[in-house]
């Protein structure tokens, strides 16, 4: 035994990120000892978290074409606990992809826990946001590490016989299938415990109620470029709708609320961004993760909107997209995650399996005879019949939690 422990395991790490579509509540009794931050310390932790979900996305939208979904959220969070388990080089890195060389302050825990608990505290909506650290038995994990993951990220912690892949395999799918609702119950392969020490999965379950519901189904053209259009089911609705044209004109977002009985709460809304006249998503997706939620203006309009209803699965390699970034060093031989574990460790792949659904959330059929009415003033109608891309976000911060390129909806049915 002693001999074992003196072996070098280069692990072949597989971090896996799931995703979908809301809620459990956590309830935590542990309050992060530290002084809180200033306006200004809080004001650099969430540009901090927006610098690295943007700078994320526009690199997967530049790389990834067609339909699309992903969780920057949760990537922002597997990399924010794998640093605290690195040192040197393999740190650094990323506390630079955050802008947040003060990331090892405790004041910095502090909002991070913070952060994921009023999260997974949230009303009205279903969400919930959980991590789960798979490791070998033999995988030897420092106490501080466990106790940090488990008190500030939410993590639970197992150990495993990976030599046993189809048990191990078996064990992790089901964990992963009971915090996403069902919706992802297959994430890795027995073949991907073969040089496995350890298994990272973080899981966002989300799921919310238009605060406007969806009451008539209409078919209308989508238009998928300039010369093909396909008929495509469209989902619509008539209310007042924050929207207001962005990015010098060449694009308007439209606010979808998610439905709260908390009016005093920011909540979580829908973003769908959608280009105008004769541009199209290619010419301004560089802008569109530039947008700061929270600085949008919060005028309603009276609007008839018909939209798509749309299902997206993505399955993701996330490795490529990190190194570009500049997080590159927790995949190579030297990365040194000595306050995770005694063991030499890297990582060799990050995957993220994705999945989001958009429809009337449980409008029922009375409305394919019900009429679109506004009765005073002028009333835009909006039809979503191009590539778009909606972003759900949490209005608190700004954070967007997932976000959704749609080129070509037409799959779906009904």
């Amino acid at each position: 035994m002693a001999q074992q422990h003196e072996i070098s395991y280069y692990l072949r790490d597989l971090l896996l990120s799931c995703v979908f579509v809301s809620i459990l509540s956590f309830q935590s009794s542990y309050i992060v000892q530290a002084q809180q931050p200033t306006s200004q310390e809080l004001t650099t932790f969430y540009r901090g978290i927006h610098q690295f979900s943007a700078n994320f996305s526009k690199i997967l939208a530049k790389d990834n074409k067609g339909n699309l979904i992903c969780s920057p959220i949760s990537v922002l969070l597997t990399s924010a606990l794998l640093q605290y388990g690195a040192n040197g080089e393999t740190s650094q890195q990323v506390e630079k992809a955050f802008n947040l060389p003060m990331m090892n302050e405790p004041y910095i825990l502090k909002l991070f826990f913070s952060f994921i608990r009023d999260l997974n505290n949230a009303e009205d909506v279903e969400f919930n946001l959980a991590n789960g650290l798979f490791f070998n038995n033999h995988f030897k994990i420092k106490e501080l590490f466990r106790k940090l993951s488990t008190m500030i990220f939410k993590s639970e912690i197992h150990n495993l016989n990976f030599q046993n892949e189809i048990q191990s395999a078996g064990f992790i799918n089901t964990w992963c299938r009971e915090k996403t609702r069902g919706k992802i119950s297959y994430i890795v392969k027995d073949d991907d415990l073969t040089y496995a020490q350890s298994v990272l999965v973080n899981a966002i379950y989300f799921k919310g109620v238009w605060e406007s519901p969806f009451f008539l189904n209409r078919i209308i053209n989508f238009h998928i470029s300039n010369t093909t259009s396909v008929p495509t089911n469209m989902m619509c609705t008539s209310s007042e709708f924050n929207r207001h044209q962005i990015l010098n004109g060449t694009a308007e977002y439209i606010e979808l609320p998610y439905k709260t009985d908390q009016p005093r709460q920011a909540g979580f809304s829908m973003y769908i961004i959608l280009p105008v006249g004769n541009n199209g998503l290619d010419d301004i997706i560089d802008e569109i993760f530039k947008i700061k939620f929270v600085e949008l203006s919060s005028n309603k309009f009276k609007t008839i909107l018909c939209m798509p209803k749309f299902r997206i699965e993505s399955n993701l390699e996330l490795t490529p997209i990190l190194k570009q970034m500049g997080i590159s060093n927790m995949f190579e031989d030297n990365a040194d995650f000595s306050r995770m574990t005694y063991n030499n460790v890297k990582i060799s792949k990050i995957i993220q399996k994705a999945f989001i659904s958009v429809d009337e959330n449980g409008s029922e059929a009375a409305a394919a005879t019900a009429e679109i009415t506004l009765n005073r003033g002028y009333v835009r109608t909006i039809h979503v019949n191009k590539p778009f891309i909606s972003v759900i976000v949490s209005k608190a911060s700004g954070t967007p939690l997932f976000w959704a390129r749609v080129d070509n909806p037409s799959f779906l049915n009904n």
